[in-house]
């Protein structure tokens, strides 16, 4: 079920088998609906019910109640079964259909443009298989993996702010390094200082842009599972909501391993890797020809 109030205050508020569509997606509340829209493919609370009669083209649409709504005959009857999820190619389009053959859910146009040649008896309409398509135990496994691959994520972003403080301590001791020299030296080797400072901020700044690139992946990737998450919790009452975001969070989970994998490998190799500064103490009997004042490797 979806749970009333912010994210961190679902467990505590009323729990609702429906939420309105509208209040969710545009003002990010929980709000029990209490109508199905069948011309807005979404769920209503009664505030948006009542605004439908406010305007003239939404005052012919077709509201649903439980009772309506509910073809089971239960003494408990409940609103329609559907999935709200909207296509991200096709703006406006209902995540409402499932291709075996690919494991995953799309919108019709998405099946009717690029699922030609995948076998018909493969293609379902989510509301009429739901029953059959819907595993409670593979929402919960793919629960556990976004929360583990969530800490994961995190732990990857923490080392890599550590791996840039040790950079920029490092780099601050090379450039104190390279000032003694450029005392020493004074305007004979004011140019070839320039050019030490120059590799050093260079390298600290390719290293930095390298960390950063995987950290921004790493951050996107998980903010794309939280949200994930956060659409199987809203959805958990609707089961063919929650059996599209089940798939569509797999998805992302396999995204985000790779992405994981990759900044892991980026991490280890970086683990042990330092900026440091080498004066060369030949320097002082070397006036010309200089084109740097020491090395900075890598180590």
């Amino acid at each position: 079920m979806a749970y009333g109030g912010s994210f961190q205050e679902k467990m505590s508020e009323e729990s609702f088998d429906f939420i309105c569509t509208t209040c969710d997606k545009n003002y990010n509340k929980i709000v029990e609906a209490v109508r199905y829209c069948i011309e807005c493919r979404g769920y209503c609370c009664q505030a948006c019910t009542d605004g439908h009669k406010l305007f003239p083209t939404l005052r012919n649409h077709t509201l649903l109640d439980a009772k309506q709504g509910d073809q089971t005959g239960s003494q408990q009857p409940r609103l329609p079964e559907f999935p709200t999820e909207r296509c991200s190619l096709h703006k406006g389009k209902i995540v409402d259909m499932y291709c075996k053959e690919h494991d995953d859910v799309f919108c019709s146009t998405c099946i009717a443009t690029s699922h030609k040649s995948c076998p018909e008896n493969s293609i379902y309409y989510i509301p009429d298989m739901i029953n059959a398509l819907y595993k409670l135990e593979d929402t919960k496994r793919i629960h556990r993996h976004l929360t583990d691959m969530m800490v994961s994520m995190e732990t990857i972003s923490n080392s890599m702010d550590r791996r840039l403080g040790a950079w920029k301590e490092t780099k601050h001791k090379s450039l104190e390094k390279v000032d003694l020299c450029e005392k020493a030296l004074k305007s004979i080797i004011k140019k070839a200082v320039k050019k030490s400072k120059s590799e050093i901020v260079a390298t600290y700044q390719e290293l930095k842009n390298e960390i950063l690139h995987d950290k921004h992946n790493i951050n996107t990737a998980n903010g794309e599972l939280r949200q994930s998450e956060e659409k199987l919790t809203k959805s958990e009452g609707n089961i063919a909501q929650h059996f599209v975001c089940t798939k569509q969070a797999e998805k992302k989970l396999k995204e985000s391993n790779t992405c994981s994998l990759k900044a892991k490998q980026d991490v280890r190799r970086s683990r042990d890797t330092y900026i440091s500064f080498t004066s060369n103490q030949s320097l002082m009997n070397c006036t010309k020809g200089l084109h740097g004042i020491g090395q900075v490797p890598v180590s």
